[in-house]
């Protein structure tokens, strides 16, 4: 990937941080409380909110596929192992 795509993803990703923030706003849903709830860090969130986060892996990646800011994307091999999973059952 190069430094152009790169730049062009994050700023995709901050862009649609922003939408995702002008949600919580737009809804009265408080992001301390979202986070509780789905068992995150009111801080991370915030973070990844605002960008600060890169997001790549661990749970500031997790935060951002539950933010709908990141698509859910199976690691790789899963799919894989679902599949032939499936042709033993038939």
């Amino acid at each position: 990937m190069s430094s152009a795509e790169v730049s062009t993803d994050q700023s995709s990703l901050r862009d649609r941080a922003r939408a995702v923030r002008a949600q919580f706003d737009a809804s009265g849903t408080k992001i301390g409380e979202w986070s509780r709830e789905r068992g995150f860090s009111p801080k991370l969130v915030s973070e990844v909110l605002r960008g600060d986060r890169p997001c790549v892996r661990g749970t500031s990646h997790r935060v951002a596929v539950a933010l709908g800011i990141k698509p859910r994307v199976p690691a790789p091999g899963v799919q894989a192992a679902c599949a032939g999973a499936a042709e033993v059952d038939q």
